[in-house]
């Protein structure tokens, strides 16, 4: 009696659905502050919170950098590192980092992104990149920036930063281009949508 191949190809199609819905959980979006900005007030307020608890913690990362304190940074986490921008990127802790690349003489503030799965609520427990325009005692031209990656753990009230990613695009490629609001001191309000939420800001309620 011939079998029916049926239960193989279920079986296949389950198996490739599996991996497509992995992937796709790997898969993030971002937002800018910028463009939250432009949202209703009612929408905007606790994402825009979210967002000024997060600037907190990375400014007061970049300022003990700055500074060169970095036993208080290993207090606040002992496992940070700083990636600086190249094919591929270099792991550095924070005293090569400044032997390579020069104490930091001068930060400004520029922007904020806050990345997200695939999702259509955001919860305000996910990653906020805070961007800063800086200056070194080696820098030579152009733009530097220092992005500082924070985020809420499950059990933690507060947002503890994780990553820091460092980049010269004077020595960068040509593409991707800098975001235009990285040389502005107070980037303006960008009205647009942010991927995944349908025109509206979806936040997350947690009981």
């Amino acid at each position: 009696m011939r079998k029916s191949p049926l239960p193989i190809i279920v079986f296949l199609l389950l198996y490739v659905l599996s991996i497509a819905e992995a992937g796709a959980q790997d898969i993030f979006v971002g937002c800018n502050r910028t463009t939250i900005e432009s949202f209703p007030e009612q929408e905007k307020r606790p994402v825009l919170l979210y967002l000024d608890q997060s600037r907190k913690v990375a400014d007061e990362f970049v300022r003990l950098l700055a500074e060169g304190k970095f036993d208080e940074i290993y207090n606040l986490n002992k496992m940070v590192r700083i990636y600086v921008h190249g094919d591929p990127n270099i792991e550095m802790d924070l005293a090569t980092f400044e032997q390579k690349q020069g104490r930091i003489t001068h930060f400004e503030y520029r922007n904020q992104e806050i990345a997200w799965q695939l999702a259509t609520e955001l919860d305000l427990r996910e990653t906020v990149v805070t961007w800063y325009s800086v200056k070194t005692t080696r820098t030579k031209s152009g733009l530097v920036s220092l992005q500082v990656s924070t985020s809420k753990k499950r059990d933690e009230q507060k947002s503890l930063f994780e990553h820091v990613f460092y980049k010269d695009w004077s020595e960068a490629p040509p593409l991707p281009r800098a975001p235009s609001w990285l040389s502005k001191a107070k980037p303006a309000i960008e009205r647009g949508s942010c991927p995944t939420m349908n025109g509206s800001l979806n936040v997350k309620v947690r009981m």
